[in-house]
């Protein structure tokens, strides 16, 4: 089981839980804070049944992702682009309640590297995570550090604890974006 604990600095800690053997799921996993109050779900979804028979034999090739409130609003909804294009690097569209519509794209070159980025007014954010290194970090285009993203072991059941540094993102799209990351067998 994954466990993700998320230290928020600006905003309520957020606590993320969704086991990594039934990553294939549709199941909604609770979002919880530090305290053990719900804040929210979040939830794999497929677009058809030919999208959820392509991911089941490429293992992971096509991957959205949803996050709620716990109002059960919809705050942050990534969906994988599928062209000839993104065969090789992903891409995704996310609608996020916080920050708006943006392009997610895979930018990794070599599997230990891994790493992401988007733009959003003009300012590029990377989420990366270098080789045997515990943290991944989201920085904007000016180096600043925006979240801290740990993990306490390799292997399951882990902890997994999100800082946010700045009030530029908010937990619910952080969460549905590193849920995409850890989905592509990057953590």
């Amino acid at each position: 089981m994954l466990i993700i604990t998320c230290k928020v600095v600006i905003q309520c800690p957020v606590i993320i839980m969704y086991p990594l053997s039934i990553a294939k799921t549709e199941k909604k996993f609770a979002l919880t804070d530090a305290y053990g109050n719900r804040v929210g779900e979040i939830q794999r979804h497929y677009n058809s049944t030919l999208h959820y028979v392509v991911d089941t034999i490429f293992s992971d090739y096509l991957i959205n992702a949803e996050v709620f409130d716990n109002k059960g609003r919809s705050m942050s909804k990534a969906v994988e682009a599928w062209s000839l294009q993104t065969m090789i690097r992903s891409e995704w569209n996310v609608d996020s309640k916080h920050v708006g519509r943006f392009v997610l794209k895979d930018k990794t070159r070599v599997k230990p590297n891994p790493s992401m980025e988007f733009v959003i007014d003009n300012k590029v954010y990377l989420l990366k995570k270098d080789f045997m290194d515990r943290t991944t970090k989201l920085t904007c285009s000016s180096d600043r550090d925006i979240a801290l993203i740990t993990y306490n072991k390799v292997i399951p059941p882990r902890t997994i604890t999100i800082e946010l540094l700045d009030d530029e993102m908010d937990v619910y799209t952080l969460a549905c974006i590193y849920y995409l990351f850890s989905l592509r067998d990057y953590t």
